[in-house]
């Protein structure tokens, strides 16, 4: 541990300057009145309308008056622009914590500023420039006049979208300099957050900054004679938002978890998946003999509505959803045993990298 805190010491007093210099010049919450008054000669008293907000919150509700009303998903509104799909103006989620850290969608301003500095710096180490220079360099990316003036005119969710559009390109430079792990790390986490702010608009011009981006690498290493390595790293980039492995993890030693779950995750297969909405409201994958120890017949199971979800519920049986009723992912078919987390991360980490060069191995280039 002592030699973890001293080798990341300089990150960690980093980190907290960030903290510090955003908190002590960002307000929490931009108050439009006191900035006209400081900025008087230039706005003359006057202050921003916000109109996206005002057409936000008229086409949000006519999408829940309709979903309240019909008892159904709206799929298309044209109350704002020229019609636009209605997840992107209406996405109810329960308030849960880690939504709150990671998408401060309300008017603080602190929050989002924090996120600029944060993930440019980040981007800015993924291109070898030393901490401390990285830190200047992302606090003046921070703090550009362009960022509190799409949060004073209400895009929120622009600039948040905007703010992790860094992590994207951080995590391609490191898969390019063949830090594969963290490559793929900071991308996943990077487009998957970005992808869940649901601003179509920003994610849309990320996928040109990283064409542009894969080009340019591509030129790079044909020069460079480094063709199998760019290969790598594209498949990689390509991939990285559509792996996933939550149950592996369940079938360790530290999971809270019953241990005939862990038993039935071992000696299932994918075959024994179950596609279902009856214990819930909402389709899941649920693993078959957990449904038979339940009294009912896996492969004949009513269906359920939404309106109707209930995750304590066991359909029409005494079984809880989550409880007596097992959810699993369709990859439980590698799961052979039930090691400790350490040795299961070990494991994963030995059988990438062998996959990889196995990869790099066969290519014809």
């Amino acid at each position: 541990m002592q030699d973890f805190v001293k080798k990341y010491k300089s990150y960690f007093i980093i980190l907290g300057l960030i903290i510090l210099v955003t908190g002590a010049f960002v307000p929490r919450n931009l108050d439009i009145k006191p900035l006209s008054k400081v900025f008087k000669g230039y706005f003359q008293g006057k202050v921003p309308v916000q109109h996206d907000i005002v057409e936000y919150q008229g086409a949000s509700r006519e999408v829940s008056d309709y979903i309240e009303s019909e008892d159904r998903t709206i799929l298309w509104t044209n109350a704002l622009f020229c019609g636009m799909p209605a997840q992107v103006i209406s996405n109810p989620t329960k308030p849960i914590l880690i939504r709150h850290l990671l998408f401060p969608t309300k008017p603080g301003v602190w929050s989002k500023i924090f996120l600029y500095v944060f993930c440019a710096f980040i981007m800015l180490l993924s291109f070898k420039v030393r901490p401390w220079l990285a830190l200047v360099g992302a606090i003046g990316i921070g703090f550009a006049t362009e960022n509190f003036t799409i949060i004073a005119v209400g895009h929120n969710t622009k600039s948040i979208a905007t703010a992790y559009l860094p992590l994207i390109i951080a995590g391609v430079q490191y898969l390019f300099r063949k830090k594969h792990l963290l490559g793929l790390t900071i991308l996943s986490v990077g487009l998957g957050l970005q992808v869940y702010i649901n601003h179509v608009q920003i994610t849309y011009y990320a996928g040109f900054m990283v064409v542009l981006f894969f080009v340019f690498q591509l030129v790079n290493s044909i020069k460079k004679n480094e063709i199998k390595d760019f290969i790598v790293a594209s498949s990689l980039a390509l991939g990285a938002d559509l792996a996933y492995m939550g149950t592996r993890f369940i079938a360790t030693e530290e999971a809270n978890a019953d241990q005939a779950y862990k038993k039935m995750l071992i000696e299932s297969a994918a075959h024994d998946i179950v596609y279902s909405s009856l214990f819930t409201g909402v389709h899941g994958n649920y693993l078959g003999p957990s449904i038979e120890k339940a009294g009912l017949d896996p492969v004949n199971l009513p269906e359920a509505d939404k309106s109707s979800m209930n995750f304590g519920s066991g359909g029409n049986t005494e079984a809880k959803a989550w409880k007596d009723i097992w959810g699993s992912g369709q990859g439980i078919g590698s799961i052979k045993d039930s090691p400790t987390v350490q040795v299961l991360v070990d494991q994963l980490k030995q059988e990438y990298l062998a996959a990889t060069e196995d990869f790099k191995a066969k290519s014809v280039y």
